[in-house]
Protein backbone atom coordinates (compact mmCIF):
# COMPACT_ATOMS: atom_id res chain seq x y z
CA UNK A 1 0.00 0.00 0.00
CA UNK A 2 1.46 3.68 -0.87
CA UNK A 3 2.19 5.66 1.69
CA UNK A 4 -0.74 8.55 0.86
CA UNK A 5 -3.27 5.70 0.86
CA UNK A 6 -2.38 4.27 4.29
CA UNK A 7 -2.60 7.78 5.78
CA UNK A 8 -6.27 8.24 4.37
CA UNK A 9 -6.90 4.98 5.95
CA UNK A 10 -5.11 5.64 9.26
CA UNK A 11 -7.57 9.26 8.99
CA UNK A 12 -10.49 6.80 8.45
CA UNK A 13 -9.93 4.60 10.71
CA UNK A 14 -9.56 7.68 12.91
CA UNK A 15 -13.17 9.20 12.01
CA UNK A 16 -14.38 5.68 13.05
CA UNK A 17 -13.69 5.57 16.14
CA UNK A 18 -14.43 8.95 17.19
CA UNK A 19 -17.45 9.17 15.25
CA UNK A 20 -18.50 6.10 17.82
CA UNK A 21 -17.14 6.95 20.89
CA UNK A 22 -17.79 10.99 20.63
CA UNK A 23 -21.15 12.18 20.49
CA UNK A 24 -19.99 15.72 20.07
CA UNK A 25 -17.13 14.73 17.39
CA UNK A 26 -20.14 12.93 15.77
CA UNK A 27 -22.54 16.30 15.86
CA UNK A 28 -20.08 18.52 14.41
CA UNK A 29 -18.86 15.42 11.19
CA UNK A 30 -22.84 15.97 10.69
CA UNK A 31 -23.01 19.64 10.42
CA UNK A 32 -20.05 20.24 8.60
CA UNK A 33 -20.25 17.17 5.82
CA UNK A 34 -24.27 17.48 6.30
CA UNK A 35 -26.94 14.27 5.39
CA UNK A 36 -28.33 16.57 2.73
CA UNK A 37 -24.50 16.40 1.17
CA UNK A 38 -23.98 12.49 1.38
CA UNK A 39 -26.72 10.50 2.30
CA UNK A 40 -29.41 12.34 -0.37
CA UNK A 41 -26.73 11.99 -3.06
CA UNK A 42 -26.32 8.56 -2.45
CA UNK A 43 -30.26 8.14 -2.32
CA UNK A 44 -30.89 10.19 -5.24
CA UNK A 45 -27.91 8.19 -6.71
CA UNK A 46 -29.99 4.57 -5.84
CA UNK A 47 -32.96 6.46 -7.67
CA UNK A 48 -31.62 7.47 -10.92
CA UNK A 49 -29.99 3.88 -11.16
CA UNK A 50 -33.51 2.77 -10.62
CA UNK A 51 -32.17 0.27 -7.42
CA UNK A 52 -35.14 -1.81 -5.28
CA UNK A 53 -33.27 -4.55 -3.29
CA UNK A 54 -36.44 -5.36 -1.99
CA UNK A 55 -37.40 -6.71 -5.39
CA UNK A 56 -34.05 -7.54 -7.08
CA UNK A 57 -33.15 -10.25 -3.92
CA UNK A 58 -36.64 -12.33 -4.73
CA UNK A 59 -37.18 -14.52 -7.47
CA UNK A 60 -41.07 -13.73 -8.07
CA UNK A 61 -44.89 -12.63 -6.63
CA UNK A 62 -45.54 -15.57 -9.32
CA UNK A 63 -44.43 -19.23 -9.19
CA UNK A 64 -42.49 -19.92 -11.78
CA UNK A 65 -40.23 -23.25 -10.19
CA UNK A 66 -42.63 -25.18 -12.41
CA UNK A 67 -40.56 -24.48 -15.45
CA UNK A 68 -37.69 -26.76 -16.95
CA UNK A 69 -36.65 -24.49 -19.09
CA UNK A 70 -33.78 -22.06 -17.80
CA UNK A 71 -33.96 -19.56 -19.81
CA UNK A 72 -37.95 -19.26 -20.21
CA UNK A 73 -37.67 -19.26 -16.10
CA UNK A 74 -35.54 -16.94 -15.72
CA UNK A 75 -36.74 -14.69 -18.35
CA UNK A 76 -40.26 -14.60 -16.86
CA UNK A 77 -38.53 -14.07 -12.99
CA UNK A 78 -36.76 -11.16 -14.67
CA UNK A 79 -39.94 -9.23 -16.78
CA UNK A 80 -41.91 -10.12 -13.34
CA UNK A 81 -39.58 -8.49 -11.15
CA UNK A 82 -39.70 -5.49 -14.25
CA UNK A 83 -43.39 -5.12 -13.85
CA UNK A 84 -43.52 -4.69 -10.14
CA UNK A 85 -40.75 -1.57 -10.65
CA UNK A 86 -43.48 0.27 -12.84
CA UNK A 87 -46.18 -0.82 -10.43
CA UNK A 88 -44.34 0.66 -7.37
CA UNK A 89 -42.24 3.18 -9.25
CA UNK A 90 -38.68 2.09 -8.58
CA UNK A 91 -37.73 2.52 -12.27
CA UNK A 92 -37.49 6.02 -14.62
CA UNK A 93 -39.10 7.68 -11.05
CA UNK A 94 -42.74 7.29 -11.23
CA UNK A 95 -45.50 4.46 -11.46
CA UNK A 96 -46.43 4.02 -15.24
CA UNK A 97 -49.27 1.35 -15.89
CA UNK A 98 -48.16 1.29 -19.95
CA UNK A 99 -44.78 -0.05 -19.52
CA UNK A 100 -46.53 -2.81 -16.41
CA UNK A 101 -48.78 -3.65 -18.96
CA UNK A 102 -45.66 -4.33 -21.62
CA UNK A 103 -43.77 -6.59 -19.04
CA UNK A 104 -47.26 -8.34 -17.79
CA UNK A 105 -47.66 -9.20 -21.58
CA UNK A 106 -43.95 -10.55 -21.84
CA UNK A 107 -44.78 -13.03 -19.43
CA UNK A 108 -48.47 -13.97 -20.51
CA UNK A 109 -47.28 -14.98 -23.90
CA UNK A 110 -43.61 -16.49 -23.01
CA UNK A 111 -46.29 -18.56 -21.13
CA UNK A 112 -48.67 -19.46 -23.68
CA UNK A 113 -46.11 -20.23 -26.15
CA UNK A 114 -44.52 -22.67 -23.15
CA UNK A 115 -47.37 -24.39 -22.30
CA UNK A 116 -48.43 -25.21 -26.44
CA UNK A 117 -44.43 -26.06 -27.00
CA UNK A 118 -44.47 -28.27 -24.07
CA UNK A 119 -47.60 -29.73 -24.76
CA UNK A 120 -47.43 -30.80 -28.38
CA UNK A 121 -43.18 -31.01 -28.24
CA UNK A 122 -43.24 -28.35 -30.66
CA UNK A 123 -45.29 -29.77 -33.22
CA UNK A 124 -46.68 -26.95 -34.78
CA UNK A 125 -49.05 -28.29 -37.25
CA UNK A 126 -50.86 -29.90 -34.08
CA UNK A 127 -50.26 -26.39 -32.08
CA UNK A 128 -52.37 -24.99 -35.01
CA UNK A 129 -55.27 -27.76 -35.06
CA UNK A 130 -55.75 -27.40 -31.52
CA UNK A 131 -55.70 -23.19 -31.79
CA UNK A 132 -58.38 -24.01 -34.64
CA UNK A 133 -60.63 -26.22 -32.44
CA UNK A 134 -60.52 -23.79 -29.26
CA UNK A 135 -60.74 -20.26 -31.44
CA UNK A 136 -62.90 -21.27 -34.45
CA UNK A 137 -62.42 -17.77 -35.45
CA UNK A 138 -58.78 -17.53 -36.00
CA UNK A 139 -56.88 -17.20 -39.16
CA UNK A 140 -53.75 -18.77 -40.11
CA UNK A 141 -51.62 -18.77 -43.40
CA UNK A 142 -50.42 -22.16 -43.57
CA UNK A 143 -46.69 -20.91 -43.02
CA UNK A 144 -46.77 -20.61 -39.45
CA UNK A 145 -43.51 -22.48 -38.21
CA UNK A 146 -43.39 -22.17 -34.41
CA UNK A 147 -45.91 -21.08 -31.99
CA UNK A 148 -44.19 -17.79 -31.12
CA UNK A 149 -45.37 -16.39 -35.04
CA UNK A 150 -48.45 -16.98 -33.56
CA UNK A 151 -50.30 -13.97 -33.07
CA UNK A 152 -50.79 -13.08 -29.33
CA UNK A 153 -54.67 -12.87 -29.08
CA UNK A 154 -55.28 -15.96 -31.02
CA UNK A 155 -53.29 -18.01 -28.58
CA UNK A 156 -55.44 -16.30 -25.62
CA UNK A 157 -58.43 -16.75 -27.10
CA UNK A 158 -58.37 -20.21 -27.27
CA UNK A 159 -56.04 -21.01 -24.00
CA UNK A 160 -58.83 -19.00 -22.03
CA UNK A 161 -60.87 -22.11 -23.54
CA UNK A 162 -58.79 -24.74 -22.76
CA UNK A 163 -58.56 -23.64 -19.48
CA UNK A 164 -62.07 -22.31 -18.50
CA UNK A 165 -60.92 -18.70 -17.97
CA UNK A 166 -63.03 -16.78 -15.87
CA UNK A 167 -64.43 -14.03 -18.15
CA UNK A 168 -63.01 -10.31 -16.35
CA UNK A 169 -59.35 -12.11 -15.72
CA UNK A 170 -60.09 -13.39 -19.56
CA UNK A 171 -60.24 -9.37 -20.57
CA UNK A 172 -57.37 -8.70 -18.60
CA UNK A 173 -55.34 -10.63 -20.72
CA UNK A 174 -56.82 -9.43 -23.86
CA UNK A 175 -55.94 -6.03 -23.33
CA UNK A 176 -52.94 -6.40 -22.27
CA UNK A 177 -51.96 -6.97 -25.71
CA UNK A 178 -53.95 -3.98 -26.69
CA UNK A 179 -51.80 -1.80 -24.21
CA UNK A 180 -48.64 -3.23 -25.57
CA UNK A 181 -49.52 -1.57 -28.40
CA UNK A 182 -50.56 1.93 -27.48
CA UNK A 183 -46.89 1.80 -25.26
CA UNK A 184 -44.24 0.94 -27.54
CA UNK A 185 -45.99 3.06 -30.36
CA UNK A 186 -46.39 6.05 -28.04
CA UNK A 187 -44.04 9.06 -28.09
CA UNK A 188 -42.88 10.61 -24.14
CA UNK A 189 -46.09 11.61 -22.73
CA UNK A 190 -48.43 11.92 -25.60
CA UNK A 191 -51.07 9.10 -25.27
CA UNK A 192 -54.38 10.50 -23.91
CA UNK A 193 -57.09 8.83 -22.34
CA UNK A 194 -60.49 9.34 -24.55
CA UNK A 195 -63.46 8.79 -22.66
CA UNK A 196 -65.43 10.98 -24.80
CA UNK A 197 -67.58 7.92 -25.63
CA UNK A 198 -69.17 7.45 -22.67
CA UNK A 199 -71.74 9.97 -23.52
CA UNK A 200 -72.79 7.91 -26.14
CA UNK A 201 -73.30 4.87 -24.04
CA UNK A 202 -75.28 7.17 -21.56
CA UNK A 203 -77.75 8.18 -23.92
CA UNK A 204 -78.18 4.68 -25.38
CA UNK A 205 -81.05 3.56 -23.23
CA UNK A 206 -79.16 0.08 -23.27
CA UNK A 207 -78.59 -1.57 -19.85
CA UNK A 208 -75.35 -0.21 -18.14
CA UNK A 209 -73.42 -0.78 -15.46
CA UNK A 210 -73.33 0.41 -12.32
CA UNK A 211 -70.59 2.84 -13.20
CA UNK A 212 -72.97 4.19 -15.72
CA UNK A 213 -69.80 3.93 -17.83
CA UNK A 214 -69.99 0.86 -19.85
CA UNK A 215 -72.68 -2.02 -21.42
CA UNK A 216 -74.12 -5.07 -19.79
CA UNK A 217 -74.02 -7.54 -22.63
CA UNK A 218 -75.24 -10.03 -20.77
CA UNK A 219 -78.50 -8.24 -20.56
CA UNK A 220 -78.54 -6.66 -24.12
CA UNK A 221 -78.41 -10.37 -25.41
CA UNK A 222 -81.56 -11.34 -23.79
CA UNK A 223 -83.30 -9.05 -25.43
CA UNK A 224 -83.61 -9.49 -29.46
CA UNK A 225 -84.36 -6.05 -30.05
CA UNK A 226 -81.53 -4.70 -27.65
CA UNK A 227 -78.85 -7.21 -29.32
CA UNK A 228 -80.03 -5.69 -32.70
CA UNK A 229 -79.40 -1.84 -31.54
CA UNK A 230 -76.54 -2.43 -29.81
CA UNK A 231 -75.40 -4.88 -33.14
CA UNK A 232 -75.82 -2.31 -35.13
CA UNK A 233 -75.11 1.05 -33.71
CA UNK A 234 -72.38 0.39 -30.94
CA UNK A 235 -70.85 -2.70 -31.62
CA UNK A 236 -67.81 -0.99 -34.13
CA UNK A 237 -64.18 0.01 -33.52
CA UNK A 238 -65.29 3.28 -32.03
CA UNK A 239 -66.56 1.60 -28.55
CA UNK A 240 -63.72 -1.27 -28.88
CA UNK A 241 -60.82 1.51 -28.42
CA UNK A 242 -63.11 3.20 -25.47
CA UNK A 243 -63.18 -0.25 -23.75
CA UNK A 244 -59.21 -0.38 -24.09
CA UNK A 245 -59.23 3.38 -22.56
CA UNK A 246 -61.54 2.75 -19.96
CA UNK A 247 -59.70 -0.23 -19.13
CA UNK A 248 -56.60 1.79 -19.01
CA UNK A 249 -58.00 4.53 -16.87
CA UNK A 250 -59.17 2.23 -14.13
CA UNK A 251 -55.44 0.97 -13.78
CA UNK A 252 -56.33 -2.73 -12.95
CA UNK A 253 -52.31 -3.66 -11.32
CA UNK A 254 -54.13 -6.06 -8.86
CA UNK A 255 -56.05 -7.70 -10.92
CA UNK A 256 -53.77 -8.20 -14.16
CA UNK A 257 -51.21 -9.36 -11.78
CA UNK A 258 -54.56 -11.79 -10.61
CA UNK A 259 -54.77 -12.89 -14.18
CA UNK A 260 -51.13 -13.80 -14.62
CA UNK A 261 -50.55 -15.94 -11.47
CA UNK A 262 -54.38 -17.95 -12.41
CA UNK A 263 -52.96 -18.55 -15.56
CA UNK A 264 -49.63 -19.56 -14.06
CA UNK A 265 -51.37 -22.05 -11.71
CA UNK A 266 -53.05 -23.74 -14.49
CA UNK A 267 -50.24 -24.09 -17.18
CA UNK A 268 -48.42 -25.46 -14.31
CA UNK A 269 -50.89 -27.96 -13.24
CA UNK A 270 -51.57 -29.07 -16.53
CA UNK A 271 -47.26 -29.35 -17.20
CA UNK A 272 -46.71 -31.51 -13.65
CA UNK A 273 -49.73 -33.55 -15.17
CA UNK A 274 -48.21 -33.72 -18.14
CA UNK A 275 -44.99 -34.47 -16.72
CA UNK A 276 -46.80 -37.57 -14.34
CA UNK A 277 -48.41 -38.26 -17.35
CA UNK A 278 -45.00 -39.25 -20.19
CA UNK A 279 -43.40 -40.97 -16.65
CA UNK A 280 -46.14 -43.01 -15.99
CA UNK A 281 -46.70 -43.98 -19.65
CA UNK A 282 -42.84 -44.49 -20.02
CA UNK A 283 -42.55 -46.65 -16.89
CA UNK A 284 -45.85 -48.75 -18.65
CA UNK A 285 -44.21 -48.84 -21.98
CA UNK A 286 -41.30 -50.84 -20.39
CA UNK A 287 -43.68 -52.94 -18.94
CA UNK A 288 -45.09 -54.08 -21.94
CA UNK A 289 -41.91 -54.61 -23.29
CA UNK A 290 -41.20 -57.05 -20.73
CA UNK A 291 -44.03 -59.11 -22.18
CA UNK A 292 -42.51 -58.99 -25.51
CA UNK A 293 -40.40 -62.03 -26.01
CA UNK A 294 -37.30 -61.95 -28.69
CA UNK A 295 -36.40 -65.36 -30.62
CA UNK A 296 -34.20 -66.35 -28.26
CA UNK A 297 -36.70 -66.43 -25.32
CA UNK A 298 -35.49 -63.86 -23.35
CA UNK A 299 -37.67 -60.99 -22.21
CA UNK A 300 -36.72 -57.57 -23.61
CA UNK A 301 -35.82 -54.51 -20.65
CA UNK A 302 -35.77 -57.64 -18.23
CA UNK A 303 -39.19 -57.00 -17.25
CA UNK A 304 -40.09 -60.85 -15.39
CA UNK A 305 -43.25 -62.27 -14.15
CA UNK A 306 -42.21 -63.64 -10.62
CA UNK A 307 -45.56 -65.01 -8.79
CA UNK A 308 -49.27 -65.15 -9.60
CA UNK A 309 -51.29 -65.64 -6.81
CA UNK A 310 -55.62 -65.47 -6.01
CA UNK A 311 -56.59 -63.18 -3.48
CA UNK A 312 -56.22 -64.63 0.27
CA UNK A 313 -59.77 -65.45 1.71
CA UNK A 314 -58.13 -63.06 4.58
CA UNK A 315 -57.86 -60.62 1.63
CA UNK A 316 -61.70 -61.13 0.68
CA UNK A 317 -63.06 -60.53 4.21
CA UNK A 318 -61.46 -57.18 4.08
CA UNK A 319 -62.88 -56.07 0.77
CA UNK A 320 -66.30 -54.80 -0.07
CA UNK A 321 -66.31 -54.72 -3.65
CA UNK A 322 -63.71 -54.75 -6.29
CA UNK A 323 -64.77 -51.82 -9.20
CA UNK A 324 -62.70 -50.85 -12.73
CA UNK A 325 -62.11 -47.33 -13.14
CA UNK A 326 -59.81 -45.11 -15.03
CA UNK A 327 -56.57 -44.83 -13.72
CA UNK A 328 -55.78 -41.48 -11.44
CA UNK A 329 -53.50 -40.13 -14.33
CA UNK A 330 -56.40 -41.46 -17.17
CA UNK A 331 -53.90 -43.87 -18.67
CA UNK A 332 -55.35 -46.80 -18.27
CA UNK A 333 -57.67 -49.50 -16.35
CA UNK A 334 -57.19 -49.86 -12.52
CA UNK A 335 -59.04 -52.11 -10.06
CA UNK A 336 -60.33 -49.93 -7.27
CA UNK A 337 -60.10 -51.66 -4.16
CA UNK A 338 -63.20 -50.43 -1.84
CA UNK A 339 -62.50 -51.62 2.27
CA UNK A 340 -65.50 -52.86 4.30
CA UNK A 341 -63.95 -50.51 6.78
CA UNK A 342 -63.70 -47.54 4.33
CA UNK A 343 -61.05 -46.46 2.40
CA UNK A 344 -59.46 -48.13 -1.36
CA UNK A 345 -56.88 -48.64 -2.83
CA UNK A 346 -55.80 -48.88 -6.91
CA UNK A 347 -53.96 -52.00 -8.16
CA UNK A 348 -53.72 -51.18 -12.27
CA UNK A 349 -55.22 -54.16 -14.88
CA UNK A 350 -52.71 -56.41 -17.00
CA UNK A 351 -53.01 -55.23 -20.10
CA UNK A 352 -54.44 -58.68 -21.31
CA UNK A 353 -57.16 -58.06 -18.74
CA UNK A 354 -60.61 -58.87 -20.72
CA UNK A 355 -62.66 -55.75 -18.72
CA UNK A 356 -63.76 -52.61 -19.20
CA UNK A 357 -64.92 -49.14 -16.76
CA UNK A 358 -67.24 -49.71 -14.20
CA UNK A 359 -67.11 -53.93 -14.35
CA UNK A 360 -67.55 -55.55 -11.07
CA UNK A 361 -64.50 -58.10 -10.56
CA UNK A 362 -65.18 -61.66 -8.96
CA UNK A 363 -63.25 -61.85 -6.05
CA UNK A 364 -62.81 -65.23 -6.85
CA UNK A 365 -61.33 -64.73 -10.17
CA UNK A 366 -58.92 -62.09 -9.26
CA UNK A 367 -55.24 -62.56 -9.11
CA UNK A 368 -52.43 -60.82 -8.55
CA UNK A 369 -49.47 -60.72 -10.83
CA UNK A 370 -45.74 -59.95 -9.89
CA UNK A 371 -43.19 -58.23 -12.27
CA UNK A 372 -39.42 -57.44 -11.08
CA UNK A 373 -36.58 -55.96 -12.60
CA UNK A 374 -33.08 -54.83 -11.18
CA UNK A 375 -34.67 -55.14 -8.21
CA UNK A 376 -38.00 -53.53 -8.71
CA UNK A 377 -41.45 -54.64 -8.55
CA UNK A 378 -44.47 -53.70 -9.47
CA UNK A 379 -47.76 -55.50 -9.14
CA UNK A 380 -50.85 -55.83 -11.58
CA UNK A 381 -54.35 -57.55 -11.54
CA UNK A 382 -54.97 -60.18 -13.47
CA UNK A 383 -58.66 -61.15 -14.87
CA UNK A 384 -58.90 -63.91 -17.45
CA UNK A 385 -62.94 -64.24 -17.33
CA UNK A 386 -64.55 -62.52 -20.42
CA UNK A 387 -67.98 -62.43 -18.89
CA UNK A 388 -67.94 -60.27 -15.95
CA UNK A 389 -70.69 -58.19 -13.95
CA UNK A 390 -71.16 -54.83 -15.81
CA UNK A 391 -72.14 -52.08 -13.36
CA UNK A 392 -75.08 -50.03 -13.45
CA UNK A 393 -75.06 -46.16 -13.22
CA UNK A 394 -76.81 -46.22 -10.41
CA UNK A 395 -74.64 -49.13 -8.82
CA UNK A 396 -71.61 -47.00 -9.21
CA UNK A 397 -72.56 -44.06 -7.72
CA UNK A 398 -73.98 -46.15 -4.84
CA UNK A 399 -70.39 -46.59 -3.98
CA UNK A 400 -69.78 -43.07 -2.88
CA UNK A 401 -73.43 -41.36 -2.77
CA UNK A 402 -75.34 -43.96 -1.10
CA UNK A 403 -78.53 -42.39 0.55
CA UNK A 404 -77.75 -44.94 3.51
CA UNK A 405 -74.06 -42.79 4.67
CA UNK A 406 -75.23 -40.87 7.59
CA UNK A 407 -73.19 -37.67 8.44
CA UNK A 408 -71.66 -38.42 11.80
CA UNK A 409 -69.14 -34.66 12.13
CA UNK A 410 -68.33 -31.89 10.50
CA UNK A 411 -64.93 -30.09 10.42
CA UNK A 412 -64.22 -26.90 9.58
CA UNK A 413 -60.91 -27.05 6.98
CA UNK A 414 -58.51 -24.11 7.53
CA UNK A 415 -55.45 -24.07 4.71
CA UNK A 416 -52.96 -26.88 5.43
CA UNK A 417 -49.45 -25.83 5.82
CA UNK A 418 -48.05 -29.29 4.04
CA UNK A 419 -50.36 -28.79 0.82
CA UNK A 420 -48.50 -27.15 -2.02
CA UNK A 421 -51.63 -26.77 -4.69
CA UNK A 422 -54.68 -28.37 -5.41
CA UNK A 423 -57.45 -28.74 -8.42
CA UNK A 424 -61.06 -30.37 -8.95
CA UNK A 425 -60.71 -33.30 -11.46
CA UNK A 426 -64.02 -34.63 -12.66
CA UNK A 427 -63.98 -38.30 -12.50
CA UNK A 428 -66.19 -41.34 -12.67
CA UNK A 429 -68.03 -40.95 -9.67
CA UNK A 430 -68.01 -37.41 -9.35
CA UNK A 431 -66.32 -34.45 -8.78
CA UNK A 432 -63.41 -34.67 -6.52
CA UNK A 433 -60.12 -32.27 -5.05
CA UNK A 434 -56.62 -33.42 -6.01
CA UNK A 435 -54.32 -32.11 -3.52
CA UNK A 436 -50.68 -32.42 -4.13
CA UNK A 437 -48.59 -32.34 -0.89
CA UNK A 438 -45.11 -30.38 -0.92
CA UNK A 439 -43.66 -33.57 0.26
CA UNK A 440 -44.26 -35.21 -2.94
CA UNK A 441 -47.27 -36.89 -3.81
CA UNK A 442 -51.42 -36.25 -3.90
CA UNK A 443 -54.29 -37.76 -2.86
CA UNK A 444 -58.13 -36.91 -3.65
CA UNK A 445 -60.81 -36.06 -1.51
CA UNK A 446 -64.43 -36.67 -2.86
CA UNK A 447 -67.06 -33.86 -3.19
CA UNK A 448 -70.49 -34.69 -1.73
CA UNK A 449 -73.32 -35.44 -4.17
CA UNK A 450 -75.63 -32.75 -1.89
CA UNK A 451 -72.72 -30.24 -2.54
CA UNK A 452 -73.29 -27.49 -4.94
CA UNK A 453 -69.42 -27.45 -5.24
CA UNK A 454 -68.68 -27.15 -9.24
CA UNK A 455 -65.26 -27.35 -11.06
CA UNK A 456 -65.58 -23.66 -11.38
CA UNK A 457 -65.73 -22.96 -7.40
CA UNK A 458 -62.43 -21.26 -6.06
CA UNK A 459 -60.43 -23.27 -4.01
CA UNK A 460 -60.43 -21.87 -0.81
CA UNK A 461 -59.90 -23.77 2.47
CA UNK A 462 -61.18 -21.60 4.73
CA UNK A 463 -64.65 -22.10 3.01
CA UNK A 464 -64.95 -25.83 2.85
CA UNK A 465 -66.28 -28.12 5.64
CA UNK A 466 -64.90 -31.41 5.68
CA UNK A 467 -67.88 -34.29 6.28
CA UNK A 468 -67.43 -37.54 8.36
CA UNK A 469 -70.14 -40.33 6.77
CA UNK A 470 -70.82 -43.69 8.30
CA UNK A 471 -72.79 -47.13 6.67
CA UNK A 472 -72.72 -49.71 9.33
CA UNK A 473 -68.79 -49.95 10.41
CA UNK A 474 -67.58 -48.30 7.06
CA UNK A 475 -66.52 -44.63 6.62
CA UNK A 476 -65.72 -41.70 4.35
CA UNK A 477 -65.03 -38.19 3.94
CA UNK A 478 -66.65 -36.00 1.91
CA UNK A 479 -65.93 -32.09 1.01
CA UNK A 480 -68.61 -29.46 0.61
CA UNK A 481 -69.01 -25.59 1.45
CA UNK A 482 -68.97 -23.91 4.76
CA UNK A 483 -72.80 -24.65 6.70
CA UNK A 484 -73.77 -26.34 3.80
CA UNK A 485 -74.83 -29.22 5.27
CA UNK A 486 -75.61 -29.98 8.80
CA UNK A 487 -75.73 -32.66 10.99
CA UNK A 488 -79.10 -33.25 10.46
CA UNK A 489 -78.70 -33.91 7.23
Amino acid sequence: MSGGSEKYKNLFDKIDQLTKNDPEFRKELWKRYGEGDVVEKIKNIEKYLGLDFSLDKIDSIIDYSYIEDEYVRCQLISDNREMLRFRYGTRNHKIDFLEFCRYAHMQAEMLVNYYFDKEYNGDIEKIVECLKKNNPKARFSGYETKVSSISYITKCIAIKNIFSFDWLKGIDLDNLAAARNIQSHRSTDTFQIDLSYREKIKSSNLPLNYEKDDFVIKKIKEDDTLKNIYETKYNNEEYKNYKIHLWISKQPYDSVIEALRILSEKISAKVLDMDEIKAFEKKEEEISHGYDIKEDGAFIDEWTVTEVSALEQCDKNILREVVTTVSELETGISACFYLKKGGRFYIPMDRDAKVGIGDVLDMDKIKIKTLEKRGEKISRVSYDIKEVKTASIDECAEIDNDEKWKVVAIKHLETPEDVKRAEWCQGKFGLSLKVYLKAGGYFFIGVSSHSSITKATIIDWDNFDLLFLEKGKESINRLCLRGEISLDE
